[in-house]
């Protein structure tokens, strides 16, 4: 998609059960999600196997949401999905370095969040060189 000037955009959309975000940027690659604290009990249970790098960030249910939709947004950023991303089988290329402040691998992904009354929202994006 072409921007200003000409310039090339990059979108990502995600939902939850009562909200759509799409986030435009002119920039490499983006990619958001909008994870629930109501999905938390189902985080929890999968957090074993998908936030094992993780596990030392997970304090709360509203972190383990927050590395979920950090995890996912940086997948959407790398073009991958949670399947062929490996997030359900330990071959995830993504990791979440930090919450505070939000760090994210691999370079040259960059992480931000906004906390909202339903849940986390996580936007991943690398900019052009």
């Amino acid at each position: 998609m072409r921007g200003p000037a000409g310039k090339e955009v990059a979108v990502s959309i995600t939902h939850g059960k009562t909200r759509a975000v799409a986030v435009v940027g002119l920039v490499e690659r983006i990619g958001i999600d909008l994870c629930e604290l109501r999905r938390a009990p189902q985080v929890r249970e999968l957090a074993p196997r998908f936030l094992t790098r993780e596990r030392d960030l997970l304090h709360s249910p509203r972190l383990e949401v927050a590395c979920f939709a950090a995890k996912e947004a940086g997948l959407k950023a790398l073009c991958l999905g949670l399947l062929d991303g490996g997030l359900f089988d330990g071959t995830c290329p993504v990791e979440v370095l930090s919450l505070d402040p939000p760090r994210i691998a691999p370079a040259p992904l960059q992480l931000a969040f906004a906390d909202l009354p339903e849940g986390v929202l996580a936007v991943a994006w690398s900019s052009r060189s």
